[in-house]
């Protein structure tokens, strides 16, 4: 039981001191991750956010969409013009909400409570979060199968390997749970990167240690 007090006072956000805090409440409302972003931190302008959304588009994700769609049926070129289209739709919105974070150097959760109030925001919250947790098992199970080819293509032998470990109702082998889990490992210390380490050049682009009080 003190180990899971300790746990949770490890993990508690503290705000800061000069930092607004609701009368009576907790750091619930404001704390070091979710204050505005002093500008002095602010290392990414549109440009860069721009050049960052165009990259990302370049995913193996994404290139899937429209792989798809022609596996459904589609043309090669009205499936380009569908994701075209699509990710012309999607711009809009996001633009749309970057621009109050770029400005102000707030965050979505924060954001949020302008359409959600205080207590609704967490409804947004916890729809994104969602969301995400689906995105990343989508990503890593695709990094899974890039480390399944890799590793095939240096010992063949491993496209055979305890194929009939698992029932054929867990829907996955065992060379497929090993490489999804060898894609998770490789890829869990890049979430210890601040924000302004993602950008080339950036005085702030180091490797920070973890704190989970922000």
């Amino acid at each position: 039981m003190d180990r899971l007090t300790t746990l949770r006072e490890r993990i508690i956000l503290h705000p800061d001191p000069g930092s607004f805090t609701a009368e009576g409440e907790s750091a619930r409302w404001s704390n070091k991750d979710l204050d505005p972003v002093p500008q002095a931190n602010k290392k990414w302008e549109w440009y860069h956010v721009g050049g960052f959304w165009i990259a990302e588009g370049f995913n193996v994700a994404q290139l899937q969409t429209p792989g798809g769609a022609v596996a459904l049926g589609l043309n090669p070129g009205l499936a380009m013009i569908a994701c075209l289209v699509g990710n012309l739709l999607v711009t809009i919105p996001t633009c749309s909400s970057a621009y109050i974070g770029s400005k102000w150097g707030i965050n979505f959760p924060v954001m949020s409570r302008a359409s959600f109030g205080l207590r609704g925001s967490y409804v947004a919250i916890i729809i994104r979060g969602v969301v995400c947790v689906i995105w990343m098992g989508v990503q890593s199970s695709v990094g899974g199968n890039a480390v399944r080819c890799m590793v095939e293509a240096i010992w063949p032998s491993f496209k055979t390997w305890r194929l009939d470990a698992l029932p054929e109702s867990a829907a996955i082998t065992a060379p497929d749970m090993l490489c999804f889990a060898i894609f998770w490992i490789v890829q869990f210390p890049f979430l210890f990167l601040s924000m302004n380490a993602l950008r080339w050049g950036s005085e702030d682009s180091l490797l920070v240690p973890f704190s989970p009080r922000g």
